[in-house]
């Protein structure tokens, strides 16, 4: 689920949520439990006389769960970041 507002003509935020059921797989992974997390994004756009781009801080896995994907060296937790997007 994607929820996404406009608050107005430079500020902007989205929070997605994302649910993956429990998986038995095959081969070398190993079974994977229930995962749910969310993530949050707050972006400002600006624009100059020479550039255009946007700032935005990006939180992945927002309520630190730890959960592990197919394989013991693929646990996830919370990660932060900002990106820089630079039109010119």
């Amino acid at each position: 689920a994607l929820l996404t507002h406009q608050f107005n003509h430079h500020w902007g935020a989205s929070l997605a949520y994302y649910q993956t059921s429990e998986a038995t797989l095959m081969g070398d992974g190993q079974n994977v439990d229930l995962i749910r997390r969310c993530d949050v994004r707050v972006a400002r756009s600006f624009k100059t006389k020479r550039l255009d781009g946007e700032l935005s801080l990006v939180v992945e896995n927002l309520f630190n769960t730890h959960y592990l994907e197919f394989a013991e060296n693929n646990e996830h937790k919370r990660r932060v970041r900002l990106n820089a997007t630079l039109n010119f």
